[in-house]
């Protein structure tokens, strides 16, 4: 009798000694998908908040100044993660913005605007628009494409956003005014910056990086409008 009450004990303290495992492993797992559910949560709305600032360019008009906005911020980004994963490179191209602008066919040039003084009605009037060799690398190109983040390489085509954020900077100035001799004319000069903030653009489209599911790529294309609709007289 004795043998079966203690058989009976042991048998029992087994028992539960397995529904306390199991009920710890039953813990353990759901603190553990909660957590991942937590952290799945939270990087869904990292990735809602960063996507939200290019989707934010994701429209059908704007300006130049805004693709020179988007550029810049890309520039930011892909400096970051090529800092940040500068012993992996590999890793740092999953975070990489591209950014892609298609030209209209002035190519990016600067812009000369001409006014003569009419006597009969005493104001000057407007003559005409004239491109200006802006000395840049990139006034022939149709299309930029601005790839990853490495601080040297190569410009026309194979710009990254680091760089034409730097050509923006140093080519960035104010416009120029100049009278001819006997005031009877004048005229304004824009560099190419500041010709291309005035230009009409409109987003073709936005790429996602599949593992990420952040902005991988936005297309810009220029919509060449009538030589009136730009205002050069600001």
């Amino acid at each position: 009798m004795e043998d079966a009450s203690r058989a009976l004990l042991i048998a029992a303290g087994v028992l539960i000694t397995v529904l306390l495992l199991a009920m710890l492993l039953f813990v353990r797992n759901s603190i553990s998908e909660y957590k991942s559910a937590e952290n799945e949560a939270e990087l869904i709305k990292q990735n809602k908040e960063f996507n939200s600032k290019y989707e934010a360019y994701n429209k059908s008009f704007m300006y130049g100044t805004d693709i020179i906005s988007v550029v810049g911020m890309a520039a930011d980004n892909n400096r970051y993660y090529y800092n940040e994963y500068e012993d992996s490179p590999d890793l740092a191209e999953d975070y990489f913005i591209d950014i892609e602008i298609q030209i209209g066919s002035a190519g990016i040039v600067g812009r000369r605007i001409e006014y003569v003084y009419d006597s009969a009605e005493k104001k000057y009037k407007y003559k005409g628009t004239y491109n200006t060799d802006p000395n840049n690398s990139i006034r022939s190109e149709s299309k930029i494409t601005l790839k990853g983040s490495s601080e040297s390489g190569s410009y026309g085509n194979k710009y990254n956003p680091i760089q034409f954020e730097d050509l923006v900077k140093r080519a960035d100035s104010n416009p120029t005014k100049k009278y001819a001799s006997d005031y009877k004319s004048y005229s304004i000069t824009y560099s190419w910056v500041n010709d291309f903030r005035r230009r009409a653009f409109l987003c073709e489209g936005v790429e996602y990086n599949g593992i990420t599911g952040r902005v991988r790529k936005m297309i810009f294309r220029e919509q060449e409008l009538d030589e009136g609709t730009y205002d050069y007289n600001t």
